[in-house]
Order: structure tokens, then C-alpha cells, then sequence
């Protein structure tokens, strides 16, 4: 916290998502660091394309 002690919280779902993330930046991690699998990356057009088909 601000006054340097530290805290234990539990997050789930999409703000756990979000705290992974801006705990990467910290720690050096990239997003490609987390893919799985080269198959899992796609360009912007296909996923725009994914996101407005659903």
C-alpha cells in the first residue's frame, strides 16, 4: 500500500485479469511471454473479426 506495508487481497474474473497484467509490466513479462501457442496469436483483423461475429 502507499505507506509500504504489504496487503493480501483475492481477485477473480476480469479484475484479476487486469491486475496479471499490469503485474507483468512490472516484472518484465510481455504478452507473447503468456501465449500458449503460436496458433493462438491473430492479427487485429481476425480478431475484430471474432469479437463482431459473437
Amino acid at each position: 500500500d502507499q505507506s509500504g506495508q504489504s496487503r493480501l487481497i483475492e481477485l477473480k474474473g476480469f479484475p484479476a485479469r487486469i491486475f496479471l497484467h499490469e503485474y507483468d509490466h512490472l516484472i518484465g513479462k510481455t504478452f507473447v511471454d503468456r501465449v500458449a501457442s503460436v496458433q493462438d496469436l491473430v492479427t487485429d483483423k481476425v480478431y475484430f473479426e471474432q469479437i463482431l461475429s459473437t
